[in-house]
């Protein structure tokens, strides 16, 4: 923690964030309010699912995917666990993610990719966002179907050859006023859509994760009670227990899009490292207890 401190030092508004979730974490424990939880891969403070266990007074061990099979009998006497993995793809035994553990968040999310998330959307919503790039005439978005990359970029179709490393999108209208474009970003946390961000990013650089500026909204702020309806239901088509959802809204048909599913998000945005996150964070960890934490 002291390390910690001296890094934070340099930025007093990190230091007093960070030190709200130090201080809840230590008074639930000498409450005895002991709990515990299993970590299957990354885990550290930038994440959302550090900010939640900390709120919430639960001491967390991080284990390898390696350990997830060893180590299913001991998850029976657990809290929780949380398979919470940076890579795209998951290579978990089906042993491990058919079991039937109530607690296990996100076992049955182990492919976060472009192609995935389009097919489940299509199941859901009935319309898509991935197209025949061969044959579609217009702007394309071709992003890669990794998670993260942030590397899209617009390309004229029809085309004549196609990456496998990539998909190919139809470019959705989601312009803001003269030079930026908004981007919804929804918690959603077992049945309930927590919160939404609002991200507003520059037009000329729509594919970055750089924001010009982001607010927190509640989710009917954002979208009609049939669409958060719609969305709770794809994450749980998908498997997503806990997820930030990238949602546009297309400004010509009004229609909403998934376009990337997060089941290890960093939150809050670094903009809303203040009030505003800390009760982003409170709204996350109390659905997350009243779902997942109670006995």
């Amino acid at each position: 923690m002291t390390a910690i401190i001296k890094k934070a030092i340099h930025d007093p508004r990190k230091l007093m964030f960070y030190m709200y979730f130090y201080m809840l974490y230590f008074k639930r424990r000498l409450l005895g309010e002991a709990r515990h939880a299993q970590i299957y891969g990354t885990f550290g403070r930038a994440y959302l699912v550090w900010k939640l266990l900390r709120l919430n007074g639960v001491r967390a061990t991080r284990h390898s995917l390696k350990d997830l099979r060893e180590r299913e009998r001991e998850r029976e006497r657990e809290t929780i666990c949380w398979l919470h993995c940076d890579e795209t793809t998951i290579d978990v035994d089906d042993s491990v993610t058919t079991h039937d553990h109530p607690r296990c968040i996100n076992r049955y999310a182990v492919d976060i990719g472009k192609q995935h998330v389009d097919e489940v959307f299509y199941s859901v919503f009935g319309y898509r966002l991935c197209i025949d790039p061969n044959t579609y005439s217009g702007p394309i978005v071709k992003k890669s179907n990794r998670n993260a990359a942030h590397d899209g970029q617009i390309i004229s179709g029809p085309v004549d050859a196609i990456d496998p490393d990539y998909v190919y999108l139809r470019l959705i209208d989601n312009q803001h006023g003269n030079d930026l474009v908004i981007d919804y970003r929804p918690l959603v946390i077992g049945n309930e859509m927590v919160y939404v961000y609002c991200k507003y990013r520059p037009l000329d650089h729509r594919f970055l994760n750089t924001n010009k500026g982001v607010n927190l909204r509640t989710p009917t702020e954002c979208f009609s009670e049939s669409e958060i309806d719609s969305v709770v239901k794809f994450c749980k088509e998908f498997g997503a227990d806990v997820c930030e959802l990238d949602v546009l809204r297309d400004n010509q048909t009004q229609k909403i899009y998934i376009v990337d599913v997060n089941t290890t998000p960093h939150s809050p945005p670094d903009a809303l490292l203040n009030r505003v996150g800390l009760r982003a964070m409170r709204l996350a960890a109390n659905s997350l207890r009243r779902q997942y934490l109670r006995s």
